[in-house]
C-alpha cells in the first residue's frame, strides 16, 4: 500500500501518511511517500537537493512487540525507523525514532 505523507495534519513529531488515493494532495516540493508490499520489498521518496527526486526501492519488517517499521535500502543499511502510533483503512500515524 503507498502513503503519502500529509504533513497538513501532522503536528508535534507525529507524522500523518495517508493512502496515495484518499484525497488530492496540495502541491509541494516534496512530500514523503512510502509504498509497502506484502512480500517485505518497498519504494520510498528520496528527497534530492535539485528538486529531482526519485523512488528507491528497499525492504521493509515490522515489529509487533515495539511497533517499528524499519526500511532498509538495497544495501541493508536502514533509511529510517518509525514508530507506528495508529493505523487504520485510511490513516497511518508515526514518529520517526532515527
Amino acid at each position: 500500500k503507498e502513503w503519502k505523507h500529509s504533513y497538513e495534519e501532522s503536528a508535534a513529531g507525529v507524522d500523518i501518511y495517508r493512502p496515495a488515493d484518499y484525497k488530492i494532495f496540495t502541491p509541494s516540493k516534496f512530500r514523503r511517500v512510502y509504498n509497502f508490499k506484502a512480500n517485505g520489498k518497498c519504494e520510498y521518496l528520496v528527497l534530492h537537493p535539485a528538486d529531482a527526486h526519485y523512488m528507491a526501492n528497499g525492504t521493509w519488517n515490522y515489529n509487533p512487540e515495539t511497533r517499528y517499521i524499519q526500511i532498509r535500502d538495497e544495501k541493508s543499511e536502514q533509511v529510517v525507523l518509525l514508530e507506528v502510533l495508529e493505523i487504520g483503512k485510511d490513516i497511518l500515524k508515526v514518529q520517526i525514532v532515527k
